[in-house]
């Protein structure tokens, strides 16, 4: 199918956004970036092309991170620690109980 040749043909463009760590250098970059933007769409004029390079902000590494804890050889997160003790400790004396009940069941059958 060919094209309308229309006169109100609105001519398309494209926009690029970029943000990037800001001890990167991408001035220079911006000619090539356009020229990959206008090689991959057809029917785009290079002068239709607006590339926005934008720095970013540096993310500092945290120095606040949480200490493991390790329990019976498993490691737990210092914040979950006691959560985790009370747990394995519930898990403990459910099974000795219920060991325990099913001895005096067993006992009183016999």
């Amino acid at each position: 199918m060919l094209p309308d040749s229309n006169d109100k043909k609105s001519h398309s463009s494209a926009s690029v956004f970029i943000k990037y760590a800001p001890n990167a250098q991408l001035d220079n970059y911006t000619p090539q970036i356009k020229r990959l933007i206008n090689n991959s769409i057809a029917g785009l004029d290079y002068d239709r092309i607006s590339v926005a390079l934008i720095p970013g902000n540096e993310i500092l590494p945290s120095n606040t991170f949480s200490q493991d804890k390790h329990f019976l050889g498993i490691e737990v997160n210092e914040n979950s620690y006691n959560k985790f003790i009370i747990l394995v400790s519930l898990l403990i004396f459910l099974l000795i109980s219920t060991n325990l009940l099913q001895y005096l069941l067993n006992k009183r059958k016999s």
